[in-house]
């Protein structure tokens, strides 16, 4: 199911089908604590929130405890914490797509680290506009080794980092 500038409430959330596997909001609004409560998809194996105004980091969390069987996590253009990430690495162990680019919040060296110690089986990642450094290049090289698709654009990361890892990854 595909929502996009809908007002996110609990009558919109409670009418859909609880066995549903993909929900991809973009441009959504109000997804505050009685939203969160209604997101009661235990089979669901993708959320995008694009763009979604999310009242907390921790309505947010709340969210991913629901969702055990998440594969893949689009939060492009959302505000996220390092609290969430901890969150979605804690509660989310299936992930192998991860869309973090240009979220609010923005993601570090330190996030991007985590994010590729907990999740070696990534085939999707994206981090474009983070302020991610070399520093997480290593990282990246030492743990993704199932990585195709891998998104860095307008990061501090210098060309001989990038030209590394390319080299260390033949299925980019």
């Amino acid at each position: 199911l595909s929502l996009l500038n809908t007002k996110v409430n609990s009558y919109n959330l409670s009418v859909l089908n609880p066995n549903m596997q993909k929900l991809l909001l973009y441009n959504c609004v109000n997804i505050d604590s009685t939203s969160v409560g209604l997101f009661n998809f235990p089979e669901l194996k993708e959320l995008a929130l694009n763009n979604c105004s999310i009242y907390s980091d921790i309505l947010l969390a709340k969210i991913f405890k629901k969702l055990p069987k998440l594969e893949k996590i689009n939060l492009s253009s959302t505000y996220v914490s390092y609290f969430t990430i901890r969150e979605i690495i804690k509660s989310c162990p299936n992930i192998s797509c991860l869309n973090l680019s240009t979220i609010y919040g923005n993601i570090s060296n330190f996030h991007s680290i985590l994010i590729t110690d907990k999740f070696t089986n990534l085939v999707y990642l994206n981090l474009s506009f983070s302020s991610i450094t070399d520093c997480a290049v290593n990282a990246m090289v030492k743990k993704l080794k199932a990585i195709k698709y891998l998104y860095l654009s307008y990061t501090y990361i210098k060309e001989i980092s990038a030209f590394r890892l390319l080299t260390s990854f033949p299925t980019l």
